[in-house]
C-alpha cells in the first residue's frame, strides 16, 4: 500500500485522534428511504435481519439473510426490476442509485450474486455482509474501570505521540471528523459544544444518541456490550484534536454490529455533509463493493478515511476497509511502543499508534462529572497518528 502519510499540519494531530480510536481501533445529505413495512417491531428492521454464517468461524463475517445490495444503471426502471425478480426495496441511497433489496423467501447466495448480477439494468450486485467494531468480535472484551479526568488528560499516548508539539502546528480548527459508530453522547463534558448534528442511518433520523436498546441483538449472551463505543472514540478525538468538530453517524447498533449497506450509507452521508476525515473504528472480513466504492469516493474528494486493523492478533484474514488502498489502516501499540498483543498486523496496513489502556469518555458524562472509563486490552485501542 502506498498511502501518502506526509499529511498537512492540521491533519496530523487530527488523525492522531483517529488511530486513537481503537481503530484496530452542508450539502444535501444522503437520503435513506425505509419502506413503510420496515417500521414495525424490533427484529423486523432490515439491519436486524439474521446473519448467515457460511464458514462456521465466528470471527469472520456472514451476510444478512435474504438481502442483496444492487447498484442500478442510470435510467433503469426500479419498479420493473423488482417485478422481474420479485424483490422489494428495504432501503436506498438515492443519490448513488444503490438499493438494499429484500429477496424472495428462500433465496440463497446464488440469487444475489448470480441471477441479479445477470440483469442488464444493474451495474453490480452482492450480499449484504456484516461489519462490526473490533472489540465486539468473539474473544474480545471491554475491561472497564472507573477513572478520572486526570487519567484522561495525562495519558502515556500523549507523550509517545508528541501531542504538545503537534498542537503548536494545529489543533484541528475548521476540520470536521465524521465518527461512524454507535452514536455519541454530545452532552458529555469532554464533548460539549464539539458535536454537530448528525444522522442515524438505521432510523433515518437525527437521533445519534449512544444508548442501548436492552436487547442482545447479536445473540452472544451480552446485552448492549458496545454501547459507548462511539462516545469513547469521540473523546479521544477531542483530546488529540481539541478544536475539531465531530459529525456523529450512527451505523452500528448497541452491540457494535452493522452491515455493508448501512456503513456505505454512513460514509456517503459524511461525504455529502462536508467531512474532512472519516473515522471507522470498525471492520469486516469481507471486501464488499458497496463499501469500497464509498471509501474510494471519499478519497477522491480529498477526505482521509482511517480504519481499524482488527483486534484478534492475526494477519489473516485481512480486515476491510483498513487494507483498502484508499484508507489509512491502523494497528495498535502499547506503552512500550510495541505491537499490542491483540492488534492485527500485516503489510497492507499503513501505521500504528497507542491503543492499549486508553482512557476516554463514556455516555452519561453529565452525571459522571467527566470521569472516563478505561477500555483496556482487547477493548478500545486508541491510536492517534501524529
Amino acid at each position: 500500500m502506498t498511502t501518502n502519510l506526509s499529511l498537512p499540519a492540521w491533519l496530523r494531530p487530527l488523525l492522531c485522534l483517529s488511530l486513537a480510536l481503537a481503530l484496530a481501533l452542508g450539502s444535501t445529505p444522503v437520503v435513506l428511504a425505509l419502506q413503510e413495512n420496515e417500521t414495525e417491531e424490533d427484529g423486523d428492521q432490515p439491519w436486524q435481519a439474521e446473519i448467515i454464517d457460511t464458514d462456521g468461524d465466528e470471527t469472520t463475517d456472514g451476510y444478512r439473510a435474504e438481502q442483496a445490495i444492487v447498484r442500478l444503471a442510470p435510467g433503469a426502471d426500479l419498479a420493473a426490476f423488482n417485478a422481474r425478480h420479485e424483490t422489494s426495496v428495504l432501503a436506498e441511497i438515492t443519490t448513488r442509485n444503490i438499493y438494499l433489496l429484500q429477496l424472495p423467501s428462500g433465496s440463497d447466495e446464488a440469487t444475489a450474486e448470480g441471477v441479479l448480477g445477470d440483469d442488464p439494468d444493474i451495474m453490480w450486485s452482492e450480499l449484504n455482509f456484516a461489519s462490526q467494531v473490533p472489540e465486539g468480535r468473539p474473544g474480545n472484551f471491554f475491561v472497564t474501570g472507573a477513572s478520572d479526568e486526570i487519567s484522561y488528560t495525562g495519558q502515556y499516548a500523549s507523550d509517545l505521540l508528541g501531542l504538545d508539539a503537534a498542537h503548536v502546528c494545529g489543533t484541528g480548527s475548521g476540520v470536521v471528523v465524521a465518527v461512524i459508530d454507535t452514536g455519541v453522547d454530545a452532552a458529555h463534558p469532554a464533548l460539549a459544544g464539539r458535536v454537530l448534528g448528525g444522522w442515524n442511518v438505521f432510523e433515518n433520523s437525527p437521533d445519534t444518541s449512544d444508548v442501548g436498546n436492552g436487547v442482545d441483538d447479536d445473540d452472544d449472551g451480552n446485552v448492549d456490550e458496545m454501547t459507548g463505543h462511539g462516545t469513547h472514540v469521540s473523546g479521544i478525538i477531542a483530546q488529540v484534536a481539541p478544536d475539531t468538530a465531530m459529525l456523529p453517524v450512527k451505523a452500528l447498533d448497541s452491540d457494535g454490529v452493522g452491515d455493508a449497506f448501512f456503513l456505505a450509507t454512513g460514509i456517503y452521508y459524511a461525504i455529502d455533509s462536508g467531512a474532512s476525515v472519516i473515522n471507522l473504528s470498525l471492520s469486516s472480513t469481507q471486501n464488499t463493493r458497496v463499501v469500497a466504492e464509498a471509501v474510494s469516493e471519499a478519497a477522491s474528494a480529498g477526505i482521509a478515511v482511517a480504519a481499524a486493523a482488527g483486534n484478534l492478533g492475526r494477519a489473516q484474514p485481512p480486515e476491510y476497509p483498513a487494507v483498502d488502498d484508499n484508507a489509512i489502516g491502523v494497528a495498535a501499540t502499547d506503552a512500550s511502543d510495541v505491537k499490542s498483543v491483540f492488534s492485527n498486523y500485516q503489510g497492507a496496513l499503513d501505521i500504528s499508534a497507542p491503543g492499549t489502556d486508553i482512557v476516554s469518555a463514556i455516555p452519561g458524562g453529565a452525571t459522571h462529572t467527566g470521569a472516563a472509563r478505561a477500555w483496556q486490552r482487547r477493548s478500545f485501542q486508541a491510536r492517534p497518528l501524529s
